[in-house]
């Protein structure tokens, strides 16, 4: 791999900083009231989709894939089975073909790709001069990088993709005497990887050498050696393979199942599981979203802080040294100002959703609040009264 690096210095004043940090605080607040709300709706949405379940778990019958009862029309039903099919997905450029329930073309086109580091220097006066140093190296990647966007465009260009990643699903695909929908086999995503085995014929519109090695096709002049543009193809795809359903009947498919609160419940998984284990997943699942969330809301509202705190940091910057004591500073108060605002956010919403735990947690976020509040007070400087 060619490499090459491309090293841009600018410089900002104390002043045009400042500016830019007050003018972060409207940013910075609408970073927060916007986390608290979607803490506030995760919440909900959480209780919700558990309860949803628990519902589902309560009413759904277990039913044979082999025979259809139409007298489970629009109930919530768990059946399981070998999906399969007779079609045969073909791959609309490239003679390739297999029995399977999807089919995936991926391309990867060897192009440059440009990464960058930067380094900031603090200069007395509050001045800082960033240092970015931009590098550029081959490599293969899916999809075409516009390289229009690049630091240093010239002698980095790369060509148009000629070939795009294709995706085909059956639309004949059986699950027993129930019809799968391309939606729901579409969410059967363990693929596996197709061997070419043996030299592909180049298609009409490429004019280039192709090559076949094992599971790839490569279009180029030299496999061992890519130049720019050069394209490696592989294609991947899902076997006719046993799986289990959870949704509501509808003649001799499924569909969306409506719970009494509105939410609907829809679940495939691979493999043979009874009722019991897919809806322990789908609980798990929604706990693993939840926290997600909770997570990704935190650090929102923290970088909102941050912003919130950073013309501190910024005005006393004017002296290095202070101002990245300042910045540390205010940065460790914004994350434990923003945990607590976290913790107190999702306990008001418990109080609506889940009142035993909500409580629980404002205890929790109250003796943080107390714990912050005995560290500032001990980091005062006593007054000229008290050393007396």
């Amino acid at each position: 791999m060619s490499a090459a690096a491309v090293t841009h210095v600018t410089r900002q004043s104390w002043i045009s900083r400042l500016g830019d940090s007050i003018k972060g605080i409207l940013f910075g607040l609408i970073l927060i009231v916007g986390s608290i709300v979607l803490l506030f709706w995760n919440e909900g949405r959480s209780v919700k989709r558990y309860k949803d379940l628990k519902e589902g778990a309560g009413v759904v019958v277990s039913v044979q894939s082999d025979r259809v009862d139409a007298t489970l029309e629009g109930s919530l039903i768990h059946t399981s089975g070998m999906a399969n099919t007779e079609s045969t997905l073909k791959d609309p450029v490239f003679d390739v073909s297999v029995n399977a329930l999807r089919l995936e073309r991926l391309v990867e086109m060897y192009q440059w790709e440009e990464t960058s580091s930067t380094k900031t220097e603090k200069k007395l006066g509050g001045a800082t001069e960033p240092v970015t140093t931009y590098d550029y190296r081959k490599t293969w990647h899916s999809g075409r990088i516009d390289s229009s966007g690049f630091q240093e465009p010239a002698g980095h260009e790369n060509p148009d993709l000629t070939l795009d990643k294709v995706s085909l699903t059956a639309s004949d695909v059986t699950l027993g005497d129930y019809h799968l929908t391309p939606m729901l086999v579409d969410r059967i995503s363990n693929f596996q990887t197709l061997s070419i085995g043996e030299q592909v014929p180049a298609p009409a519109g490429i004019n280039r050498e192709i090559s076949t090695t094992g599971d790839t096709i490569f279009v180029g002049d030299n496999q061992s050696q890519p130049q720019i543009g050069d394209l490696r193809i592989r294609f991947r795809y899902v076997a006719p393979q046993n799986v289990s359903v959870i949704a509501a009947q509808s003649m001799n498919g499924f569909e969306p199942y409506k719970t009494s609160r509105g939410g609907t419940i829809l679940e495939i998984k691979t493999g043979l599981l009874s009722t019991e284990e897919m809806f322990a997943q789908a609980q798990a699942s929604n706990r693993m979203i939840t926290w997600l969330i909770r997570l990704g809301g935190f650090v929102l509202m923290g970088i909102g802080f941050g912003m919130l705190f950073r013309p501190l940091s910024v005005v006393a910057d004017v002296v290095p040294f202070i101002g990245n004591i300042i910045g540390a500073g205010t940065g460790f108060v914004g994350f434990l100002i923003a945990a607590i605002l976290s913790l107190i956010t999702i306990a008001v919403a418990w109080l609506v959703y889940r009142p035993v735990l909500g409580i629980g947690l404002l205890v929790v976020a109250g003796l943080l609040m107390f714990w912050l509040k005995t560290r500032v007070s001990k980091a005062k400087p006593a007054s000229p009264l008290q050393t007396a």
